[in-house]
């Protein structure tokens, strides 16, 4: 029987039972439950301002998830920012994974140049390929042309062949999901125009 996952507000709870007390870690995470109680939008607002002060683990991950499940375009570009920080450079997937709860079509050449920017395959390049395989598009012809090319080009050579062949893997998946969502764009523009014009 699978085990049920908990709520945000549970998980915070566990987390500052988790911590101790007047560490910044619990002084964050109180931070974040007197957030969290406010109406959605200043919600979001404050959760924006606590990631870019937080500097506990524990409170930018929770911070990250809860701004996934709120589902505001305002916390996108805020989540790219700290998946590239330097302090943050190992644990850039806690900020990328939520990204693929947002359509992010726009951001499209921040999540390609992220899958190429060299190292191994991790879990930060699996997350930007869910993030590329959720977006809705339409995508700009121009965009998408120069960002397929980009996957499809010769990578850094890996220095283990079984790590190359995961990049190739991960690039290859976003490459695909890219030109098949494209070819359906062209496709449904071009029969529309078809069809308008035989009536």
């Amino acid at each position: 029987m699978s085990k049920r996952r908990l709520t945000n507000r549970e998980r915070l709870r566990k987390l500052l039972k988790e911590a101790e007390i007047g560490s910044a870690a619990h002084e964050e995470l109180l931070a974040v439950q007197v957030a969290i109680e406010k109406p959605k939008r200043q919600a979001v607002t404050a959760l924006i301002k606590l990631l870019k002060t937080s500097v506990c683990r524990d409170t930018q991950w929770f911070i990250s998830r809860v701004l996934g499940t709120a589902k505001d375009p305002r916390a996108i570009r805020p989540l790219m920012q700290a998946a590239i920080a330097s302090e943050n450079k190992n644990y850039s997937s806690n900020f990328l994974w939520p990204l693929e709860k947002f359509d992010c079509t726009k951001q499209l050449d921040f999540f390609v140049n992220f899958m190429l920017r060299g190292g191994d395959p991790d879990e930060a390049m699996l997350a930007c390929l869910y993030a590329i395989m959720a977006m809705d598009g339409p995508f700009k012809p121009a965009i998408v042309k120069k960002n397929i090319k980009k996957l499809l080009g010769k990578s850094k050579l890996q220095t283990e062949p079984d790590m190359e062949l995961q990049a190739e893997h991960f690039k290859m998946s976003a490459a695909d999901y890219l030109m098949s969502t494209y070819f359906n764009q062209v496709a449904r523009v071009f029969h529309g125009k078809n069809e308008a014009s035989a009536d």
